[in-house]
């Protein structure tokens, strides 16, 4: 009788299943977690155009949100806005 194991996984392979959320059992390869489809929550906007005078801050305090809210949704690196542009607003 061999003392070597019979799939032939060692400690390492053995720590990348487990990492992996599978098991090996006789060669074949098994899922330790249940087949569920995920659930992808898309972040809820609206569309805001903007006005001539509009500030980052006018916007985000008529609309319970932080300035920075506006930037990261938005992609700002600066605080300049324009007229006519079309601002997302986090919900």
């Amino acid at each position: 009788m061999s003392s070597e194991k019979p799939s032939g996984l060692g400690a390492k392979d053995g720590a990348a299943a487990k990492a992996a959320g599978v098991a090996v059992l006789g060669g074949v390869v098994w899922s330790i977690y249940r087949s569920v489809k995920p659930l992808l929550l898309k972040p809820r906007y609206t569309t805001y155009y903007i006005e001539k005078g509009d500030t980052l801050y006018s916007i985000a305090n008529r609309n319970g949100v932080t300035v920075c809210d506006l930037k990261v949704a938005n992609n700002y690196d600066s605080d300049d806005i324009y007229a006519g542009d079309i601002m997302r607003i986090p919900k």
